[in-house]
C-alpha cells in the first residue's frame, strides 16, 4: 500500500534518489488506487545506496501502528 511519493520521502533522508519503480500486483483487488508487491529505488550516489542497504536490511519497516506496513520488514 505504498506508494511513489510515500517512498519518495521516506528514503530522502538518505540522499538523492533518481528513479523510483513499483511492480503492480497481478491480483484485481476492490480497493483505492493500485496495490504493489516490489519496488526498486535508484540513488544519484552509489554511496548513498550502500548505506541504505546496510542500514535498513532485514529491519522492520515502522512507522505508526496503524499502518499496514508497520510489521514488514525491509528486504533490501
Amino acid at each position: 500500500k505504498m506508494n511513489v511519493t510515500i517512498i519518495r520521502e521516506y528514503f530522502d533522508k538518505f540522499g538523492e534518489i533518481g528513479r523510483i519503480f513499483l511492480q503492480p500486483s497481478e491480483k484485481k483487488k476492490k480497493q483505492r488506487g493500485p496495490n504493489f508487491t516490489e519496488g526498486w529505488i535508484e540513488f544519484k550516489r552509489k554511496r548513498d545506496a550502500k548505506v541504505v542497504a546496510k542500514r535498513l536490511n532485514n529491519q522492520q519497516v515502522n512507522g505508526r501502528r496503524r499502518t499496514p506496513w508497520y510489521d514488514e520488514i525491509w528486504n533490501i
